[in-house]
């Protein structure tokens, strides 16, 4: 099977400031994808002026100016990268990118999921470290990143007394991923029966007390592999688990990889410091 690649990938890479430098001034050919993992940045398109905060990508059309308007913010990480589309022609006015017309991406969005579009970029990085990253995989990956950022919201729960009890529940289970939880614990904590509140909750969200468990621990995992040093057994007592061993098969369930390759992957980058 033969396909056309819909993008022209060129490079990527991560920004992380020590609070002294700011985005650069000029006009660029191509597009420049910005994601703001940490921090602040403060940047103009034209006559547009924006700051892209934690969790928020923009995105920077071709042959329009930008530049930063003030410094980096001191703990800021951003990920970049720069990619065309195929035979673009006329740059529509309108600010929605589209992908093969199917796909609107805004310019300016807060991620739904920024973990997952985070490991879409270290992915990247890790291939164009290492060499290993072709055309296609790259289009490919890029339109996984564009489809992420364009991603809506997740559906509102609503507003009423069991949603509202839902959302406590939720928070609950976040707050407190280093404890041994348990669905029934939740529920004793909060002061329900366990059965009417695990029924309310997967009528909110449409999965389980105990899935939902799995699931926000996976994610702080997740986190911990990427931005910490700790050991993968003190990964596992961060996350809950005392016992490391059902910790990394649950990973493994999961993530579909180890969780000692997972932080391979996702270890090698193009960094820049200002």
């Amino acid at each position: 099977m033969r396909t056309q690649l819909p993008l022209e990938v060129y490079s990527a890479g991560i920004q992380v400031s020590r609070g002294t430098g700011g985005h650069m001034d000029r006009y660029m050919g191509c597009f420049d994808l910005l994601f703001v993992r940490r921090g602040m940045l403060p940047i103009q398109e034209e006559n547009q002026a924006f700051q892209v905060v934690a969790g928020q990508t923009l995105l920077l059309w071709p042959h329009r100016h930008h530049w930063g308007t003030g410094k980096f913010s001191d703990d800021m990480v951003l990920y970049w990268l720069h990619f065309d589309v195929a035979q673009t022609g006329q740059l529509p006015p309108s600010k929605q990118f589209q992908i093969e017309e199917k796909v609107d991406v805004p310019q300016y969005a807060t991620v739904t999921r920024p973990d997952v579009l985070e490991s879409y970029f270290r992915r990247f990085l890790d291939d164009q470290a290492t060499g290993c990253l072709q055309p296609h995989s790259a289009s490919l990956l890029v339109n996984l990143m564009l489809c992420e950022i364009a991603r809506p919201p997740v559906e509102q729960v609503g507003t009423g007394q069991k949603a509202v009890l839902a959302g406590q529940a939720l928070a609950y289970i976040r707050a407190h991923l280093h404890m041994s939880l348990t669905a029934s614990f939740v529920a004793e904590q909060m002061g329900y029966q366990g059965d009417y509140l695990n029924r309310v909750f997967q009528q909110t969200y449409h999965h389980t007390l105990t899935h939902e468990i799995h699931l926000s621990r996976m994610g702080y995992a997740r986190w911990l592999l990427l931005h910490s040093s700790q050991s993968i057994k003190e990964i596992a007592l961060s996350c809950g688990f005392s016992d490391a061993n059902y910790f990394a098969r649950l990973f493994k369930r999961y993530e579909g990889v180890t969780a000692v390759n997972f932080r391979r992957l996702h270890a090698q980058a193009e960094v820049n410091y200002d």
